[in-house]
């Protein structure tokens, strides 16, 4: 880590950062404060905790220190039987696992112990008041489902140089026996059978017409009810007939009688009670009051 610092005072310390002062006063500005631990002028790169992970490597495996045998700093460690207290610890976990105060013997320390560091199983202890778990049988694989059985048709047809071949339909797969089938694959003799085949085969079922009756002109009510119920969309810039909207237009009429009613005579004399007449050079008075105009 140590060989990867650099001195990166001329990236801090340029362009508008010279106007802050003189370099003296920058150090002990920034630089004072800076954790960033890849430069030697940070204050990050001089903490006792940068310094022990710069050295750690040379201590810990280049050159470790080791203590002298009589070093009286570490009698208490050395006064220690180590052997004994792992193998204590490991027959108590014995006599935890078997749930009796019956002794261990070596063979059940050590295979303790080789279970602990992972090379074998843990043990499975058991007693009458603790019995051993008896371990699950695995349940059988379910067996796979037998292969279902092709449908295997064949027909014995004459070539053309007094040969029979035979051609084969497996499930829907088409073969022959000729030297036309083995080297392309395809051959006569397989279409005439083909078309044998499918002309043996029954036609399918006729499929039954849908009948539609008539259909009805709705009356007012009806379209009036189905329009205050929203159930047609009411159309901005179209008026829609009380009678509905019918696509193609509506049914035929009746045709006319055969006898039709004579026409209204256009020159015939008005009904005086239906129609006012005014009569030639009379006068029409519109609106009222003194602005009336005639």
């Amino acid at each position: 880590m140590a060989s990867q610092r650099q001195d990166l005072w001329d990236t801090c310390y340029e362009g508008e950062h010279r106007q802050i002062g003189s370099p003296d006063q920058f150090a002990q500005m920034f630089c004072s404060r800076c954790q960033n631990p890849g430069c030697t002028r940070s204050l990050g790169s001089r903490t006792k905790w940068q310094h022990r992970m710069d050295t750690q490597e040379d201590l810990l495996l280049r050159n470790p220190r080791f203590a002298e045998e009589d070093d009286p700093r570490f009698r208490d460690i050395r006064d220690q039987d180590f052997n004994d207290a792992i193998r204590e610890a490991l027959a108590i976990e014995v006599s935890n696992a078997k749930g009796d105060w019956s002794i261990p013997t070596e063979t059940e320390i050590a295979t303790m112990a080789a279970s602990v560091v992972g090379f074998v199983p843990p043990p499975v202890y058991g007693n009458a008041k603790n019995p051993a778990p008896e371990t699950p049988t695995p349940p059988e694989p379910p067996k796979p489902p037998p292969p279902a059985k092709s449908e295997v048709e064949e027909w014995s047809v004459k070539g053309d140089k007094r040969a029979n071949y035979t051609v084969r339909k497996t499930d829907e797969e088409w073969s022959c026996t000729c030297q036309g089938f083995i080297h392309r694959k395809a051959c006569k003799h397989i279409e005439d059978v083909k078309r044998q085949y499918d002309r043996s085969m029954p036609p399918p079922p006729p499929v039954a017409p849908v009948e539609i009756g008539p259909l009805k002109m709705p009356d007012a009510e009806a379209w009036a009810q189905a329009m205050s119920r929203n159930l047609i969309p009411r159309a901005q810039n179209t008026n829609v007939p009380p009678e509905g909207i019918w696509v193609g237009g509506p049914p035929e009429s009746a045709p006319p009688p055969s006898n039709p009613a004579p026409a209204a005579d256009p020159w015939a004399v008005p009904n005086a009670k239906a129609e006012i007449i005014i009569p030639v050079g009379g006068r029409v008075t519109l609106g009222g009051g003194a602005g009336k105009k005639t």
